[in-house]
């Protein structure tokens, strides 16, 4: 009788380990074709854009939460001390400005990397790079107004706050310059400089 049962799973073995290699070779076959649709030319490109979208357009949606203002984002700062400054005044205006410009900004930004849309669709890739590149500055004035009171208003946040500022709006400022030059490295260097420091927050 045992050795019947070790029989049957010694048997059964080899076919375990022949549909895991099945699963595997599907997913290599997904991931491959998914490269290619997208235009990286690079696996390793490739899997650094999956990975960065796969971590930035979660926090995106979930963040777009808080479009219903005064239920979902009053919940998340009440006790925080923050709502105390915007849910009135400026700073409620310069809150609801933020998040109704740099979430959009954000998420549309992940096909700008995109060489499928650098190489088959130009005329979005320009347009979106636009309305991105716009959405982006504009958000960052209301994030400097907000910056003395947000998460108390400390000075390395004040600082920090300021750094991205001004930095996202020079490197989008070189990316448009650069781009109208023709000089498409440059470019290239400056947007991705831009975009991480803007996701570093």
């Amino acid at each position: 009788m045992v050795m019947a049962v070790q029989q049957t799973h010694a048997g059964q073995q080899p076919f375990e380990g022949k549909e895991t290699s099945t699963q595997a070779s599907r997913l290599r076959i997904l991931y491959h074709r998914a490269r290619k649709t997208t235009g990286f030319t690079n696996s390793t490109r490739f899997s650094f854009w999956l990975v960065l979208s796969g971590l930035w357009v979660p926090f995106i949606l979930s963040a777009m939460r808080h479009y219903n203002y005064d239920t979902s984002f009053r919940n998340a700062h009440i006790f925080t001390g923050d709502w105390y400054y915007f849910r009135q005044g400026i700073y409620r205006v310069a809150m609801r400005t933020h998040l109704a410009t740099v979430l959009p900004a954000g998420l549309f930004a992940i096909f700008q990397f995109l060489p499928v849309t650098q190489r088959k669709y130009k005329t979005f890739h320009k347009v979106n790079g636009y309305i991105v590149s716009a959405l982006l500055i504009f958000g960052n004035v209301p994030a400097i107004i907000m910056a003395p009171v947000s998460f108390g208003g400390t000075a390395s946040l004040k600082v920090a706050v300021g750094v991205l500022a001004v930095g996202t709006s020079f490197g989008t400022y070189k990316g448009i310059t650069t781009i109208r030059r023709l000089q498409l490295d440059e470019h290239r260097a400056w947007m991705l400089r831009t975009w991480g420091w803007g996701k570093s927050y």
